[in-house]
């Protein structure tokens, strides 16, 4: 989501708080709200920039190719990282893909495929390989503490104070409930930079 108004960038990673920041920051986005589908244009909604060619779930990369080199160095890039345990079985069990049938319950075989599947982070917010995974953003959010991270980016980008929403909130047990051994072996090779980042443990 961009605002060249306000002068922001936000790199929408899936399943992890980006609907209810979306919901908030529209208002002062050239980015439009594009309801289609199973979505409901409350909890889950696509957001889009037509001018632009970017979408909702857009990469850093992609806004980099898109937008004039002067716009792209002058915002405030911000994104959320999430514990990467929590965040893939929250997106196995993402409400649109019960909608539209794709799961029905717990398949481990699935959720091994989802696992090794989902782009990383870096993927999301990097634009060139090395350095420290939150080097080209301004403000990496934690997903644990998102209503007090949000109030802090609020204020950093000049506009105000908004409650945050929850929104496109999925139905399922405590995530520790659907790992064993090689699924989390799986998570702590794909995603360690993540983890370490944030200090996540099981």
């Amino acid at each position: 989501m961009i605002s060249i108004r306000h002068d922001f960038l936000f790199i929408h990673r899936g399943k992890s708080g980006g609907n209810s920041i979306s919901e908030i920051l529209l208002p002062y986005s050239e980015d439009s709200k594009s309801v289609t589908g199973s979505q409901d244009g409350t909890e889950r909604f696509d957001v889009r920039n037509d001018g632009f060619g970017t979408r909702k779930h857009s990469r850093l990369a992609d806004y980099k190719r898109a937008l004039p080199a002067e716009l792209f160095d002058r915002l405030y890039k911000f994104s959320v990282i999430r514990n990467p345990y929590e965040r893939l079985v929250s997106a196995y069990f993402s409400p649109h893909r019960v909608a539209d049938g794709r799961i029905q319950g717990f398949d481990r075989d699935a959720f091994r495929q989802l696992i090794i599947s989902q782009a990383t982070l870096r993927d999301f917010i990097r634009t060139g390989p090395g350095g420290a995974l939150d080097a080209e953003l301004d403000m990496l959010l934690r997903f644990e503490r998102l209503e007090r991270e949000v109030a802090a980016l609020l204020q950093a980008i000049g506009l105000p104070p908004r409650a945050l929403p929850h929104r496109n909130r999925g139905d399922h047990a405590p995530y520790r409930t659907y790992y064993d051994a090689e699924l989390r072996e799986l998570v702590e090779a794909r995603f360690r930079e993540e983890l370490d980042w944030g200090g996540y443990a099981f």
